[in-house]
């Protein structure tokens, strides 16, 4: 299951419960599932801090870029459905580049979380924290600046050259963080091209973990069980 598999994931996998695949009000969901989640509630007890580099608020985070149309307050549940609410996101507050080309809006998030995050990690003074970073990356629009020019066509075959470019970003990436020092690293994503003519479209989950014992690792029967993985990995 990967509807809303994150604001699953951070509550210890609710892709258990019968009745959360039914659950498919937006509103509902970042309301009661991530606004308020029971891994932050875990870890904030433990004293952990918690830094938000994502696509969408969680707890009372704000993200990097609010990518995706998670109403948080009244007038953006009003306005949802609206043209001007989509705009809004888009271009991240009505920046006229991004107005422009909508995709400028993603290609700025990922070129953030790839150019600095290992700066930001190595400036972090708080050791116990878990860092969420969200890659909008090999997500469709297929374009990362001049360094992969816009693929308007959505197809295998262009998404497999962008899954291919993704590949090389993160192995650069994680390079430079492994060189600055040790971190417990998981990278993992809940679903490929789901428009794949070759009938796969659920058989790209994928996941690897850095820094993490073993057995710990016997707990995880899914994606959506990370949480739990965390958590535990804090005392």
């Amino acid at each position: 299951s990967t509807i809303h598999s994150i604001s699953s994931l951070f509550n210890f996998n609710l892709s258990k419960d019968s009745m959360y695949e039914k659950q498919r009000l937006v509103g509902n969901i970042i309301k009661k599932k991530m606004l308020k989640n029971l891994l932050l509630d875990s870890l904030t007890k433990k004293g952990v801090g918690f830094n938000n580099y994502g696509i969408f608020h969680i707890g009372n985070t704000i993200p990097l870029t609010q990518l995706y149309l998670y109403p948080t307050n009244f007038l953006e549940r009003f306005l949802i459905r609206t043209t001007y609410a989509e705009e809004k996101f888009k271009s991240n507050n009505f920046k006229l580049k991004n107005l422009i080309k909508s995709y400028n809006n993603i290609f700025e998030h990922n070129a953030y979380i790839l150019n600095n995050l290992p700066t930001i990690l190595k400036e972090n003074k708080n050791k116990k924290s878990f860092t969420y970073v969200h890659l909008f990356i090999p997500h469709a629009p297929f374009y990362y600046g001049e360094e992969f020019t816009v693929k308007h066509v959505i197809n295998f075959e262009n998404y497999f050259a962008f899954w291919k470019f993704t590949n090389t970003k993160i192995e650069e990436l994680l390079d430079s963080i492994n060189k600055q020092g040790d971190y417990r690293i998981i990278l993992t994503g809940d679903h490929g091209y789901r428009r794949n003519e070759h009938k796969e479209n659920y058989h790209y989950s994928f996941t690897a973990f850095k820094g993490f014992d073993s057995l710990a690792l016997k707990q995880i029967e899914s994606i959506q069980d990370i949480g739990i993985l965390i958590n535990a990995e804090f005392k």
